[in-house]
């Protein structure tokens, strides 16, 4: 599902292979059940793999419709950088949030949650059972 960053949708890596990504060096990797997270040095935060709940952070599950009325998603085969975060008011309006650099980030199975250097948590993905936090 393209959770290897290595380009492609390969069924696995038999020997350790780099992930596709040219920019600042990375600090710090996660891992969900079909995508992973990497954030680098300035606290860019980057995903890869499978989209279905939302857990890559770009504000899509990436669903089409492969042939008549079969689902298909497009995964993202090497890092993708998140570009935006954002808030919700107490009466739901969205606030984006300038000036995030990721400090860490963990993932569960099909969500992601990560923190900025101001301390505030962003969270994302499949919710059930209250585990965005929200």
């Amino acid at each position: 599902m393209g959770q290897l960053g290595i380009g492609s949708q390969s069924q696995s890596a038999l020997t350790p292979t780099r992930v596709l990504h040219r920019g600042k060096p990375i600090v710090k990797v996660a891992c969900g059940a079909e995508f992973s997270m990497i954030v680098d040095c300035v606290g860019n935060l980057y995903s890869f793999g499978f989209p279905m709940y939302g857990q890559l952070g770009h504000n899509t599950e990436a669903k089409y419709f492969a042939s008549g009325n079969k689902l298909a998603y497009r995964c993202e085969y090497s890092p993708r950088k998140i570009m935006f975060y954002i808030e919700k008011s107490r009466d739901n309006h969205v606030i984006p949030v300038e000036n995030v650099q990721i400090q860490d980030v963990a993932c569960g199975i099909n969500h992601t949650v990560a923190v900025d250097q101001k301390m505030r948590v962003f969270s994302w993905g499949w919710g059930g059972y209250g585990r965005l936090g929200m």
